[in-house]
């Protein structure tokens, strides 16, 4: 039972079979009462030809079935002739040459239907190919486009690549990452050639993406600050008061906890993940940050060395480039400190000086 208090049953975890099921209502007087249901196994409709482009040369062709008991139709309804609807043979002569759609069902209570195209013809064609030449690993499945007159035979690939033998549809997430070689085979039948085509596929790979917020404790009141602890570097930063990878903590209320997302894209690939890490908005902002009103930071824009003063307490500093990257980091002690930059690539970043639970942030020009 998905709930035994309202009877629902959860089917999926379910065994088949016929159960009773009694209710009880509870208090001083009990009574119950008692129902049969019976949980029934799905049916299968799956069947497949020897391939899906028949030879009108070549003689009937009669499909391998996984439930028998169904019955087969096709669409159009004219054109296409069973010389079985039960077993789904395809009367080849008496047949027009075209595709149609070929449906199979099977089951009466819990029923099960397939379709698939099949192409009846006398000059098969094999010629394919898919919208993309590689795929993510979590891209929507990939369905083969025919070129004109083409159609479906026996689609195969090495292993690792999940595809449908029939349709020649990817299911890229169930797939490993790797480049496939996938062929459309229409073997040789009567007086009919054999057609074959192979068209090669990647799929790539998610990034691995990780998120640990040098930040993640922000004292109510605190100023806009830069982002940064994503891996790699180079992502963006995305969520409620994120823009341009900056965080304003003015938005939020005390006490409020902010999801940020941070999103990496392979340049090489294409393909992109994220992950996600948090902000909780703190209630530290008191006198005590105040005192970071004294910190001094200069010279600035500095071509090397800057000089920081003023530090009331032990601290450290992080240094943070506009694309989230950590350039450099240390100690800070009360007595006059520098930081050395002189190998740090020209531009603005970010200077956190982080004393206790406190954090000043200052803008850094390095020429």
């Amino acid at each position: 039972f998905a709930n035994t208090s309202t009877g629902e049953i959860e089917l999926a975890n379910s065994t088949a079979g016929t159960y009773t099921i009694t209710k009880t209502t509870l208090g001083s007087w009990s009574y119950s009462s008692n129902k049969t249901v019976t949980i029934f196994n799905g049916s299968d409709a799956s069947f497949a030809y020897p391939t899906n482009t028949i030879c009108m040369l070549g003689g009937n062709q009669t499909p391998v079935i996984t439930e028998v008991g169904g019955t087969f139709t096709a669409e159009p309804a004219t054109g296409l002739v069973f010389a079985s609807a039960t077993t789904g043979e395809i009367d080849v002569t008496n047949s027009t040459a075209g595709t149609y759609a070929v449906r199979y069902i099977v089951g009466s209570g819990c029923a099960d239907t397939l379709i698939t195209n099949i192409t009846l013809t006398s000059t098969p064609v094999a010629i394919f190919n898919y919208a993309q030449t590689s795929f993510c690993l979590n891209a929507q499945n990939a369905a083969p486009i025919f070129a004109a007159g083409a159609n479906a035979g026996v689609f195969t690939a090495e292993n690792g690549l999940s595809i449908n033998s029939n349709t020649g549809v990817i299911n890229v997430t169930n797939s490993t990452p790797g480049t496939y070689t996938v062929a459309n085979n229409i073997a040789e039948n009567g007086a009919c050639e054999a057609a074959d085509h192979t068209f090669t596929v990647t799929i790539n790979e998610l990034p691995t993406v990780s998120l640990e917020l040098v930040r993640d404790t922000v004292c109510t009141g605190a100023g806009a600050f830069l982002l940064a602890g994503g891996s790699p570097v180079g992502g963006t930063y995305n969520g409620t008061g994120i823009g341009l990878n900056i965080f304003n903590p003015a938005a939020f209320s005390l006490g409020e906890t902010i999801e940020v997302t941070y999103q990496y894209t392979n340049t090489a690939t294409g393909c992109s993940n994220s992950a996600v890490d948090f902000i909780v908005i703190d209630g530290c902002l008191s006198i005590e940050e105040q005192e970071f009103a004294n910190v001094t930071v200069y010279p600035n824009p500095t071509n090397g060395i800057l000089k920081i003063e003023n530090i009331q307490t032990d601290a450290t500093f992080t240094m943070i480039s506009l694309t989230g990257q950590v350039v450099s980091e240390g100690e800070l002690f009360i007595n006059s400190n520098t930081i050395d930059v002189s190998t740090v690539q020209n531009g603005i970043y970010m200077l956190q000086i982080k004393q206790g639970s406190n954090i000043q942030n200052v803008r850094v020009v390095k020429q």
